[in-house]
């Protein structure tokens, strides 16, 4: 079984790019739950998780996949109510809640 490379982008809605797992080699997880997304990402120093806090109301989030079939890509965002935000200092991982995810390709752009 081939190799699947993951990254997540949280980018503000202008398209500023505020945190790139794969540029920090960030560990992260997305999993499905109470009809939305739970998405989780380690190593995410406060000042980072403040800014993103801070524009928690303006914020995009993409998922991509890369195998050998290609890539697939997917925008994760609050639709019904704002991005449900949580930052543990301690162990410094960022916890983000949304309630929408569509698959997307740029070639239907």
């Amino acid at each position: 079984m081939a190799d699947i490379k993951r990254k997540l982008l949280v980018k503000q809605v202008i398209g500023r790019l505020l945190l790139d797992t794969a540029e920090r080699e960030q560990p992260f997880a997305l999993e499905e739950q109470d009809g939305g997304w739970r998405i989780v990402i380690e190593r995410v120093d406060p000042e980072k998780a403040e800014e993103i806090g801070r524009l928690s109301q303006d914020l995009n989030l993409f998922y991509f996949e890369e195998g050998p079939q290609g890539i697939s890509k997917w925008w994760l965002y609050g639709k019904d109510e704002p991005l449900g935000l949580a930052y543990d200092g301690h162990e410094q991982v960022l916890t983000l809640n949304v309630d929408s995810r569509v698959a997307y390709s740029n070639e239907q752009v």
